[in-house]
């Protein structure tokens, strides 16, 4: 329907619709009216209404590792880890008379909150955390809620090797588990203030209590033994979100080709979700962008969200022999740009940061590509204007976690219904590369009044190269046939 923006990550393509000045009748149910020169109209401020979101913060960890023993030894250790993280958030809130807000959310965090001490072998990373609660607010002024928050969270703490534990004195630290997830509540507050129409920008301080959890318990040489981690993490965190129900005006139902003008209605949010396939590897994905401008139809900056869970599988050899290894690879970023819009096409570029978790089950000490990273992250595309005959997409992305760089570019023919052509893409994580080579296809429609859509389905052959041992695998699966299809929506 207008142009496509293509993020490509872990063999998922990401198609962000956005409207632009040469948005054709095709496109749009026979809407031919420019809303390039239409008057923003800002609504009075209202604060009820479902919302979603994204953004970014930092966090600190406390802990105490409390060990105890059937023969009366006792340990109890400070430790402490720190790192960045990006959110998903989503909620409900209803305004009560002038002043008060209450409402309902939740939001997920990847993370990498990261310790290690290899003197005493007590490597961990908290990966990933979940929060639900509850906020109410005061409104300081019709534009600004100053509020409080409460609620259930739970955390995922990854052990990188060994807790610490060390019964009886000079014994070999204990193996314990890989994996726990720590339950606990939340409090917290902040500010929210309303930058125009549907955004609203968000930060917060939280406070986390996760109480004390058995992460190791079991007998070493008769003796019974118990390691309980007591953590504690406080966040701060700043965000962007899109209120919906508010200022959405539906498009004329017969068109506006005989001079009509909708003045009202723009783009403002699109959002992207997907599936993509390939020889031994799946993902699915969510994207959402913000044009903060209020109008996707216009040069702005645009802050995005990008969410990817995957799992792939590949065969390694190792003195025991070949063995398959099974990996869970997940990815998530926040990112601020500036799209410009010709004549012909337009163009985007972009900032931000990247947390990914990667964990490989049974070990495989010959792939360097787990663990968690944060990483600085740059991406830009490039993308033809819908009344084009020939279609045109290129794009890129690079990120420091994991020295990760996907490119992807497409050339089509445009029927004025729908697009079809080829398609090529290449994929790199620390130096494991896939080729793919294939087609596409994309359809436009309407998703009710106001609401822009487009399906897009595409396949083709993946090709991987050789790591040092001689294995042929990468995070976006093994050679052979490759397939996804997207739903994206544009209010």
């Amino acid at each position: 329907m207008a142009r496509i923006w293509k993020f490509a990550y872990g063999g998922a393509v990401v198609a962000c619709l956005a409207l632009n000045p040469a948005a054709n009748a095709a496109d749009l149910g026979g809407y031919e009216g420019s809303l390039k020169d239409a008057p923003i109209v800002e609504p009075a401020p209202a604060w009820s209404g479902f919302y979603f979101g994204g953004g970014g913060g930092y966090g600190h960890n406390w802990s105490k590792n409390n060990y105890s023993d059937s023969d009366g030894d006792t340990s109890s250790i400070s430790e402490s880890a720190e790192g960045g993280f990006v959110s998903t958030m989503f909620g409900y809130d209803r305004q009560i008379g002038s002043r008060f807000v209450i409402g309902a959310f939740a939001d997920f965090d990847w993370s990498d909150f990261d310790r290690g001490n290899d003197a005493i072998a007590n490597g961990l990373t908290i990966t990933r955390a979940w929060s639900v609660g509850g906020r109410v607010g005061v409104l300081v002024n019709p534009r600004t809620l100053l509020f409080a928050t409460a609620g259930y969270t739970q955390a995922h703490f990854r052990n990188d090797g060994w807790w610490d534990i060390d019964p009886g004195g000079g014994n070999p630290i204990l193996p314990g588990r890989k994996s726990q997830n720590f339950g606990g509540y939340f409090v917290g507050g902040g500010l929210e203030v309303m930058l125009r129409s549907n955004f609203f920008l968000r930060g917060e301080v939280r406070y986390a209590d996760y109480g004390e959890e058995i992460s190791n318990s079991g007998s070493f040489n008769g003796v019974d033994y118990i390691d309980r981690e007591d953590a504690e993490i406080v966040t701060a965190r700043l965000g962007i979100v899109y209120k919906m129900g508010r200022d959405e005006h539906p498009l004329a139902p017969a068109g506006l080709k005989d001079g009509g003008d909708d003045s009202e209605h723009t783009y403002k949010v699109v959002t992207i979700n997907g599936v993509d396939v390939s020889n031994d590897a799946w993902s699915i994905y969510s994207f959402s962008a913000f044009a903060l401008n209020g109008d996707f139809n216009r040069d702005g900056l645009i802050f995005r969200t990008f969410g990817v869970w995957g799992e792939y599988s590949y065969r390694t050899s190792s003195v025991a022999g070949t063995q398959k290894v099974d990996v869970d690879d997940g990815l998530a970023d926040v990112m601020l740009g500036y799209q410009k819009v010709f004549s012909r096409f337009t163009a985007a570029a972009y900032i931000g940061m990247e947390v990914r978790d990667i964990d490989d089950s049974p070990f495989d000490p010959t792939n360097s590509l787990r663990g968690t990273e944060t990483g600085f992250k740059v991406a830009a595309d490039l993308e033809s204007n819908d009344d084009e005959r020939i279609y045109y997409a290129i794009d890129g992305s690079y990120s420091t976690a994991f020295d990760s760089f996907s490119g992807h570019a497409r050339v089509g023919l445009n029927t004025g219904r729908f697009v079809i052509g080829p398609e090529g893409w290449v994929f790199s994580d620390d130096g494991d590369t896939s080729w793919r080579v294939g087609g596409f296809a994309k359809m436009p429609f309407m998703l009710g009044p106001t609401r822009a859509a487009e399906i897009s389905v595409y396949g083709g052959y993946q090709f991987v190269e050789d790591d040092d041992n001689g294995v042929g695998f990468s995070s976006h699966g093994g050679e052979g046939a490759y397939g996804g299809a997207a739903l994206q929506i544009a209010f």
